[in-house]
């Protein structure tokens, strides 16, 4: 069963919408020494310690981390199967991970990051650290 957040996007478009937002958001508020911190070669978006806000805070779970994610909605639910927020259908298998049935609670970006693929990944970190000018995702 998904759970949606009365206040979570609930198209693709507003959930492309809210993970830009959210990209701008650590792009403002993060400090050089945590977007320093973000290095593609070991960036793993199923581990709290490596994944975009573990690299940056040490765990995505920590205070900091909590500091960083935007507070526009507080996080979306997810479940293993069927469309997520309306029409954004899961394109990979990367939601049959633990973490992602459990039924934990994950940001638009991290929940974006367990959708697409490595290429999608790089090109997000590249713009946080600045070696992009501009970032285009669908």
């Amino acid at each position: 069963m998904t759970k949606i957040i009365k206040t979570a996007p609930v198209t693709r478009r507003e959930f492309i919408r809210d993970v830009k937002a959210e990209i701008e958001h650590i792009k403002s508020h993060a400090t050089a020494k945590e977007i320093a911190r973000l290095y593609f070669g070991t960036f793993n978006s199923n581990c709290a310690y490596s994944c975009i806000y573990g690299q940056m805070t040490g765990c995505c779970d920590s205070r900091r981390a909590k500091i960083l994610m935007r507070k526009k909605y507080e996080y979306l639910c997810v479940s293993a199967s069927g469309p997520i927020n309306g029409d954004y259908i899961k394109p990979t298998k990367a939601f049959a991970s633990q973490s992602m049935e459990s039924g934990s609670n994950f940001t638009a970006l991290e929940k974006y990051l367990y959708m697409t693929g490595t290429a999608t990944h790089k090109r997000i970190i590249d713009y946080l650290k600045g070696e992009i000018k501009t970032l285009d995702i669908r």
